[in-house]
């Protein structure tokens, strides 16, 4: 599988083409795109139907994991770097993760360059992870 990061001014476009012939009901992973605007960067996971479960854990202070489905089939594992020129976000790992009930989730493990803060959220099919850097409070004087 070939995947491209690209920056783009102003948004930074990381599109991992995982066409995946949907079918209707399905709950698929079709491709993983990482958005940025200004210093806040947004990892989304676009699935082919709305996930019934989705959880964001923070692993460490620069490192994120993110569960979502459940989803119809395996999932194809793919590891994601971008570009110098995209901030925060150092590494994407996508892996398809099945539970003792042999349901299939996608799990993501984001690797940040520096501590970050993350939130998620849902919309539609579209799993949200937005991200900025933590900064170090400025220390009054």
């Amino acid at each position: 599988m070939t995947c491209r990061w690209l920056a783009l001014v102003g948004a930074a476009m990381l599109t991992s083409v995982m066409a995946v012939a949907a079918q209707a009901g399905d709950a698929r992973l079709t491709r993983v795109v990482l958005l940025r605007s200004g210093d806040r960067m947004s990892l989304a996971l676009e699935l082919t139907a709305e996930p019934q479960k989705a959880v964001l854990r923070t692993l460490s202070a620069r490192v994120l994991e993110v569960e979502a489905g459940p989803l119809a089939g395996p999932v194809r594992e793919v590891e994601l770097a971008p570009s110098s020129g995209v901030p925060l976000v150092r590494h994407v790992s996508i892996r398809g993760y099945t539970m003792g009930t042999r349901t299939t989730f996608v799990r993501a493990r984001i690797l940040l360059h520096e501590p970050g803060l993350a939130n998620m959220r849902v919309v539609g099919r579209v799993v949200y992870i937005d991200l900025v850097a933590r900064r170090a409070p400025v220390p009054s004087t």
